[in-house]
């Protein structure tokens, strides 16, 4: 692949990605995942002849300045998640890649802070007339006020991603339950708690590719059938992560999803409105929850540069519509390249 330089010389992509080693403890799954990601695009980009170095970053952001220092390169694939930890690193990695003018794949930094905050994520998407689930949020030294709406409702960590957090006592029916959750966010996060009604009913997905031009992959659905009795129908962190959970088994993806193709059209056009309002590019996965009364869908939450790994949601929804990872990960880099220009 050809690809257009920088300045001279500069004929490499340089792979980011997070160091398994760095992280708080509930997001080593999670971590490690971004990992095994890390070594499935390198294959990729391998397959498709693209040059590339790869770089693991951990606490500091300095590893990649000192390599940007010694080397150019015509783009960075950029896989990272988080610095020391903390998602909001994601954000301060991108805004260093825009500053120094260096193109990067995926969201930019504008839509990765949107988008992480789910409050104002939420926010807006509803002043444009989409439909989110009623919420409000609970900062640490905030009490609980006057509820909005009733029961259930489910609790969740404002700005974390990777379903961190969200575990099954998250949907809570008793305004006691509500406060010791909202109390387990403030304490072991460290940051406000969302809650919002909880919509009973199917869990569906949207990826959405492209660049200037997007194209909305087939719906998948997360079938719940077979996760064991009494537990609620949602993605906890174990189901999400831990292989060996009982819940992992029962929260399986089914792509495409058996839906009317009038009503998955009209999710996919919702989909695509979403993730441009909030300035998501390249790649994004919009999950909605329908009511199981009403039918009626809403949007849960915009995931700006959502998994890679080839056996996660977005490579099953490239399959679906006819293509490959090597070819998906060939047309970021091209992308990549395009929105410099």
């Amino acid at each position: 692949m050809s690809l257009t330089r920088r300045s001279p010389g500069s004929d490499r992509v340089l792979l980011l990605s997070n160091d398994p080693n760095y992280g708080q403890p509930y997001q080593q799954a999670a971590t490690e995942e971004v990992d095994e990601v890390s070594h499935a695009v390198s294959k990729a980009l391998k397959r498709n002849r693209i040059p590339h170095d790869i770089l693991w970053l951990g606490g500091s952001i300095e590893p990649l300045l000192e390599t940007l220092k010694r080397r150019p390169y015509a783009a960075v694939f950029n896989l990272c998640e988080a610095l020391g930890g903390e998602s909001t690193g994601e954000i301060l990695l991108a805004q260093t890649l825009e500053c120094l003018k260096i193109p990067y794949s995926g969201c930019g930094a504008m839509a990765l802070g949107l988008c992480l905050d789910k409050g104002l994520s939420k926010s807006l998407l509803r002043a444009l007339g989409l439909p989110v689930p009623r919420f409000f949020t609970v900062a640490p030294w905030e009490k609980l006020p006057t509820l909005p709406f009733g029961w259930p409702m489910i609790v969740k960590p404002v700005q974390e991603d990777a379903s961190s957090g969200i575990h099954d006592q998250s949907v809570v029916r008793s305004k006691a339950a509500l406060g010791e959750q909202v109390a387990s966010v403030h304490s072991r996060f460290h940051q406000p708690a969302i809650v919002e009604e909880f919509i009973s009913g199917r869990e569906l997905n949207i990826a959405v590719i492209g660049h200037r031009r997007h194209r909305a992959l087939p719906v998948s659905e997360i079938d719940f059938s077979t996760l064991p009795a009494g537990m609620p129908r949602i993605v906890t962190y174990e189901a999400k992560w831990n292989k060996s959970d009982p819940r992992y088994g029962g929260t399986v993806p089914v792509v495409p999803a058996p839906l009317d193709p009038a009503f998955a059209k009209k999710l996919q056009r919702m989909a695509v409105r979403a993730g441009r309002a909030l300035g998501c590019r390249h790649y994004w996965r919009v999950d909605f929850r329908v009511a199981a009364k009403s039918g009626r869908p809403f949007i849960v939450e915009v995931n700006p540069n959502p998994d890679l790994n080839p056996d996660a949601g977005v490579a099953r929804a490239l399959k679906a519509a006819g293509i490959s990872y090597p070819a998906f990960v060939r047309k970021l880099v091209q992308w990549t390249l395009d929105s410099a220009r």
